[in-house]
């Protein structure tokens, strides 16, 4: 009998699914390709069956669904954080703890009374699942891992050695020094959306000049080994912020320039303290500046995959979930698992047109192309045909993978064992986010 893994990203953004069977990837889509609500973040329900169905299973069949990140660690990060900001943080506070009311907080439970799943319910880390979906896409049987986004449950940037026998943590920076929220904050100061709009200050930075780069350090200060450490005084340092309809002026082109600046010479301080001779793969929402990529590229060996942000996560989510339950795998599938098509089939007899004004039922291709050579029926009107499968993300690859301060790396050796299972003794601070083992580390 096969076995079946699911794994899950939701509740944040980007809400996708991935099942893997016997350790293949049958089906991984995104949850906004099935609902149309770009960026959607609930339960991805429609991508759930979409794999399920792909696979000719039910929810009953699947041997293990993995979550993408630890619930538990991460709502005791926003607790803390919310606790340091009272009462400004009460509005946050009340909006986020709104969404555990419907039974979130026992994810677990939550996930088998809606999904019908009879099966383990396991728990992935945020940042192992980026690591696992990185090195598992690439070209590489060894590699080195940067993953660099917001905040997982506590980590911001962390790396991880990546070969045959798994995955394993090296070091990783914790909230709120983060190269993410200090992107994001650049982002939202121009007057553009978060989680959305930072191409556009990447963009942006083409046309400006270096004229903030003191503000920058202090904002964003560099130290010895790739380290770094996040300010928080924005307004008081860069002025008013931009009106999301006000014009675009050479200041905020200047600015924009200044933090694309400041955020690759953060990279690629990272990148010089890696190990040599190692390629190198990169995951979580900072892999999507490409700009920052193609100086990354030009030092060693760069795999971004195809989704590096959250997304993308529910497949390594699923590899990760994969090992927990079968640890006596030596040998992974390779990258040639995650390079087929990861979207489910178009539909061969029948296809669907349908638009806002003009509604088909479904129909013969030459039929339905016949009718569509006559133009809708009311003037106006658009009709958008696709007879491809959808595509997951756009492809950006260059093959050439606690809440206080720190301001160094901090050393994971000591509290947390391999992705490969290998056992080690915990502090007790990481006993509340992760465990020594591989199955260890997929328990909420």
């Amino acid at each position: 009998m096969p076995s079946y893994v699911l794994g899950l990203s939701s509740f944040y953004h980007d809400a996708a699914a991935c099942l893997l069977r016997d350790g293949e990837i049958v089906l991984a889509i995104e949850e906004e390709r099935l609902s149309r609500l770009k960026h959607d973040r609930r339960y991805p329900a429609r991508a759930v069956a979409a794999c399920l169905d792909a696979a000719g299973i039910g929810p009953g069949d699947v041997d293990a669904v993995v979550f993408y990140e630890k619930t538990l660690p991460k709502l005791e990060r926003q607790i803390e954080t919310w606790s340091l900001g009272f009462p400004r943080s009460f509005s946050a506070f009340v909006r986020s703890m709104s969404r555990y009311l419907d039974g979130r907080l026992d994810l677990a439970r939550w996930l088998q009374r809606k999904g019908g799943f009879r099966g383990e319910i396991l728990f992935s880390e945020h940042h192992l699942s980026h690591a696992a979906f990185a090195f598992h896409s690439s070209p590489f049987d060894e590699a080195v891992v940067l993953v660099a986004d917001g905040v997982g449950e506590w980590a911001t940037t962390s790396v991880w050695s990546a070969g045959p026998q798994g995955i394993a943590p090296l070091r990783e920076i914790r909230f709120p020094d983060s190269l993410g929220l200090f992107y994001s904050q650049v982002t939202a100061h121009l007057g553009f959306r978060v989680n959305e709009d930072e191409y556009k200050v990447m963009g942006l930075a083409a046309y400006g000049k270096d004229s903030f780069a003191r503000e920058m350090d202090s904002l964003l200060h560099l130290d010895a080994g790739g380290a770094f450490r996040s300010g928080s005084k924005l307004v008081s340092l860069l002025g008013p912020a931009r009106v999301p309809v006000a014009p675009i002026e050479d200041r905020h082109r200047d600015l924009a320039h200044s933090a694309q600046v400041r955020l690759e010479e953060a990279l690629l301080a990272i990148e010089a303290s890696l190990p040599k001779g190692l390629p190198l793969c990169m995951a979580g929402g900072v892999a999507l500046n490409g700009a920052a990529n193609a100086r990354l590229a030009e030092r060693r060996q760069l795999f971004v995959p195809f989704a590096p942000g959250d997304s993308g996560a529910a497949i390594g989510a699923a590899y990760v979930g994969w090992r927990a339950i079968r640890p006596s795998d030596v040998a992974w599938p390779r990258h040639s698992s995650v390079r087929r098509s990861t979207t489910p089939p178009a539909p061969r007899p029948r296809r669907r047109a349908v638009s806002s004004r003009v509604r088909w039922t479904p129909t013969e291709t030459r039929r339905l192309r016949r009718r569509l050579r006559q133009g809708p029926s009311s003037g106006g009107s658009t009709v958008a045909w696709s007879s491809v499968r959808a595509r997951w993300a756009v492809v950006r690859s260059w093959p050439t993978r606690g809440a206080r301060r720190c301001a160094t790396w901090s050393t994971r050796e000591s509290s947390t064992g391999s992705h490969s299972g290998r056992s080690r003794p915990r502090s007790p601070r990481s006993s509340s986010r992760t465990t020594s083992s591989a199955r260890g580390r997929c328990r909420g």
